[in-house]
C-alpha cells in the first residue's frame, strides 16, 4: 500500500469522513460531503491481478510494450472496476461522497449519494453518478 500523504497526493481535510446515527438524522445532512477514499495507484500488478479471475488478458491491459503502441499509450485498467474510465497504469484515483438527498420512506431512509472518480492531477473526474440507497432499521 503506498503512502499519499508522502507522495503529496493529499491535502489537509481529504481524509475528513462524516459518522450520521441515528438513520433518521441522515435527512438535516443533505448537501454534505461526506469524505474521500485514500489515493490508490492503479498500478500494472493490480490490474493483472484483475485479469487472472476474469480471463481478460487483452493486450490494452497486460502487454505495457504493446500497449505503449496503442491509442492510451500505456496499459489501461479493465472497464469494470474503474466504470469504463481508460485509466492509465501508474494513475492514482479516489472516491468522493456526497449526500445528494435523504428521506424517510416506508419505515426506512432512503439515501442518495453522489460519487466523483478522481484521477490525481486531472481537471475533471472520470466518473460521475447517483447511487440510491434503501437503509431499514
Amino acid at each position: 500500500m503506498m503512502d499519499p500523504t508522502a507522495e503529496g497526493l493529499e491535502q489537509p481535510g481529504d481524509r475528513e469522513t462524516a459518522t450520521v446515527s441515528p438513520l433518521d438524522q441522515l435527512p438535516e445532512h443533505t448537501g454534505r460531503r461526506l469524505g474521500y477514499s485514500a489515493w490508490q495507484r492503479i498500478t500494472q500488478e493490480r490490474i493483472n491481478r484483475f485479469a487472472a479471475p476474469t480471463g481478460d488478458w487483452q493486450w490494452i491491459h497486460v502487454a505495457p510494450q504493446r500497449a505503449a503502441r496503442g491509442p492510451f499509450g500505456a496499459t489501461v485498467a479493465h472497464g469494470f472496476p474503474t466504470l469504463a474510465a481508460p485509466l492509465p497504469a501508474g494513475a492514482s484515483t479516489r472516491q468522493g461522497v456526497k449526500l445528494v438527498d435523504a428521506e424517510q420512506r416506508n419505515g426506512g431512509v432512503q439515501i442518495t449519494v453522489g460519487a466523483t472518480l478522481e484521477v490525481h492531477g486531472q481537471a475533471k473526474p472520470v466518473c460521475v453518478a447517483e447511487v440510491v440507497f434503501r437503509y431499514h432499521p
